[in-house]
Parts: structure tokens; C-alpha cells; sequence
């Protein structure tokens, strides 16, 4: 594993460049997202915690990966066409798996159809990435982190009208999908990975000080969680996502420079974090719907989340596979780190 570092790797068939850093980042988001989503199979559900952590994670690397892209020098049609190459291949296979065998319904008109299967599909995030990669092309194509701050900055504007004008400030809802304010936070977040992305080269390996301050961060992040209701009022809630930005920003950091992150890829398990690591699109498209299995539900605990999270490697292993035979067959191939 000592060659780890700019190595090519075959966790869940992905075969890119990565850095050791990243590749754990990956893995931590995995698992912050699919724990958040367990809260009817632990015995206290407030330990299903972490999603909105772990979405920041996921769309800051997938701004980070595009960044350190070969294709930036691509015209937008093949560059955008790489982009849906990598992310409907994996999102039809579940949402026409999902159509056959669970919810029919979703297909009763030729605009359910195009909705389910086109777009925005059945998944959030997907569509929130589809729409992000249009806008942040023009920004990529600069090469300047400058030009990504400032985006990330302009977005503050939207995001704090819609955060007074259309968020529930009388309880804990900024994280409710349904909101639009949570749109223009995540894609500061990708124009953040962007920045960090295209600014790497001028920073040096992240010292303890990077470190230091990730700790820091999060202690003040799990404070404030805490607080809210009890100590601070609900109108606060949007220090959540304030501190969100610079753990991002930390944690991308010190996942460049590997370090102490990188650490267990070199351990036994290293390669099983790859492999889980290389699914997390797959992880992030199936696991609702193994979750949703009753006879899962019904198993005691910690039978059941085991359980859960066998099933949702072997789902998403299978899943990854037959997008990988997809993309063969019409002769497309990966490339980058980013969604």
C-alpha cells in the first residue's frame, strides 16, 4: 500500500486517480449519510445522525474531483455528456428496478415518466448535481478559485432570502429537503470543493494547525445541534450550515495532503475502504430502498443493521456492475474524481 499515493485503484471497479485522503473522506461520507438514515433500526434513534455532513462531503469532493479533472480543457457536450455518463447509468438501473418491482405509480403519465426517468428523477441529489454541473462549468473553465469564492459568496444572497422568507424558524427544519434554501447551500459547498480543488497546488501538506482546527470545528458544529431548542432559539439554526463550510473546507485539506486520514488504507482494511469508498453514488441510490425492506426492519438489534449493511454493498456493488456493462456497451468510459 506504500505506492497508495498516486496509485490506480479498483474499489468498486471505479479505476481512477485518487489521493489516500479523499478515498477515506469518501468512505466517512458513506457512512455518515447511510447512518443518518437508521434511525428506525437503532434502539435510540438519535444516534441516526450526520446526513447533512455528510451530503456537504459528498457534493465538496464531487466539486473537488471535477477540479482536478483532466477535462477541463473539454468543450461543455463532452464534458456534460461525461458527467451524465457517470451518474444516470447507476440512477436508471434503481429507479427502473425500483418502478418494477415497488412503485409502478411513479410511471402513470408520459410527464410521471419523463419526471422519474429524465428529470429531476426520484433522487434529490441527482437532480441538485445535474443542475449544479450546467452552472458550474463556466466557472471550471476559469481555473481560478477566486472566481469559485466568489460564486460560493454571491450564493449567500438567495440562500439567506430564502432562509428568512421560507424556512420554519419555529422548529428544527433547515435541513428538510423540501426547502429551496438547501439547494444554493449545498451548491456552495461544490463551489467550495471547486476552490480547494483548483487551489491545491498553491498550498503546502495541511499541518497540525489544519487539524486543530477540523476538531474545533466540529466540537462547535455538535454544540450547536445540542443547543438549538433548548439554549439557543430555532431563528439560529442557520449556524449549522455556517459552520458546515469551514469543516468542509478543513476536512478537504487534510484529505489532500493524506496524513493521519490516510492512515487506515495502509492498514488490512484499507481495501475494504476503497471498495466502499468507489460506491458511494450507488450506496447513496440504494440504501433507502433495502432500508425500506420490512423483514430488515423487523430484525432486532444490531442483527438488523448488519443486515442492512450487507445488503446495501451487495445492492450497490450490483448496481455499480451493471452501469459499468452500460457504460461499455455505448463505449463510455469514467474519468475524474468528481460526480
Amino acid at each position: 500500500m506504500a505506492g497508495l499515493k498516486r496509485s490506480r485503484t479498483s474499489a468498486g471497479g471505479m479505476g481512477v486517480r485518487h489521493l489516500p485522503g479523499l478515498t477515506m473522506l469518501r468512505f466517512i461520507t458513506v457512512l455518515l449519510i447511510t447512518n443518518s438514515h437508521m434511525d428506525a433500526l437503532y434502539p435510540v434513534p438519535e444516534l441516526a445522525a450526520g446526513g447533512g455532513l455528510g451530503n456537504a462531503l459528498f457534493f465538496g469532493l464531487s466539486g473537488y474531483g471535477l477540479a482536478i479533472s483532466q477535462s477541463l480543457t473539454w468543450r461543455f457536450p463532452a464534458w456534460m455528456g461525461r458527467r451524465l455518463a457517470r451518474v444516470y447509468p447507476s440512477t436508471l438501473i434503481v429507479t427502473l428496478a425500483t418502478v418494477i418491482l415497488v412503485r409502478p405509480d411513479w410511471v402513470g403519465s408520459t410527464a410521471e415518466a419523463f419526471k422519474t426517468i429524465v428529470y429531476p428523477t426520484p433522487f434529490w441529489f441527482v437532480a441538485a448535481l445535474l443542475g449544479y454541473y450546467v452552472l458550474l462549468y463556466p466557472v471550471l473553465r476559469t481555473r481560478s478559485s477566486s472566481v469559485a469564492v466568489a460564486a460560493a459568496a454571491v450564493a449567500v444572497i438567495p440562500y439567506a432570502f430564502l432562509y428568512l422568507t421560507t424556512v420554519d424558524l419555529s422548529a428544527w427544519s433547515i435541513e428538510d429537503r423540501s426547502q429551496y434554501v438547501l439547494y444554493f447551500f449545498y451548491w456552495m459547498t461544490m463551489l467550495l470543493g471547486v476552490a480547494m480543488g483548483l487551489s491545491r497546488k498553491r498550498r503546502h501538506t495541511a499541518g497540525p494547525l489544519w487539524t486543530l482546527a477540523l476538531v474545533l470545528l466540529l466540537g462547535a458544529y455538535g454544540g450547536v445541534k445540542f443547543g438549538l431548542g433548548p439554549v439557543l432559539g430555532w431563528e439560529w439554526q442557520f449556524l449549522v450550515h455556517a459552520l458546515t463550510l469551514p469543516i468542509l473546507v478543513s476536512a478537504l485539506a487534510i484529505g489532500e495532503s493524506g496524513g493521519w486520514l490516510a492512515r487506515p488504507l495502509r492498514t488490512s482494511a484499507g481495501l475494504g475502504i476503497a471498495f466502499v469508498a468507489g460506491l458511494t453514488l450507488e450506496i447513496y441510490l440504494v440504501q433507502y430502498r433495502v432500508y425500506s425492506i420490512p423483514q430488515i426492519a423487523a430484525l432486532t438489534f444490531p442483527l438488523n443493521v448488519v443486515v442492512f449493511a450487507v445488503g446495501t454493498l451487495v445492492v450497490a456493488w450490483v448496481v455499480h456492475r451493471l452501469a459499468v456493462l452500460v457504460r461499455h456497451a455505448f463505449s463510455v468510459h469514467e474519468g475524474g474524481m468528481g460526480y
